[in-house]
């Protein structure tokens, strides 16, 4: 199904956890660190905006998302 819509969350930094720095990304890719891994999770969500532009959210964002509606994504218990 293709909806033509891009949705984009905060990364859930207690489930992923980003590098510290350049050299440990690039560590991280060499041990095969960020290769897909399949976890269920289940989180209520509410759209908060729509985005303009993805160009400062980074290049692969920016690629999946280009000339899409794109939305942003918030927690819903963070909201109310």
């Amino acid at each position: 199904m293709n909806l033509d819509k891009c949705f984009i969350i905060t990364l859930n930094t207690s489930i992923v956890m980003p590098p510290r720095d350049f050299h440990e990304f690039l560590v991280n890719i060499k041990a095969g660190m960020y290769l897909p891994q399949t976890y269920l999770m289940r989180e209520e969500m509410m759209v908060t905006e729509r985005l303009d532009s993805t160009s400062e959210l980074g290049y692969y964002i920016n690629n999946l998302c280009k000339d899409k509606d794109t939305y942003r994504l918030q927690r819903r218990d963070t909201i109310l």
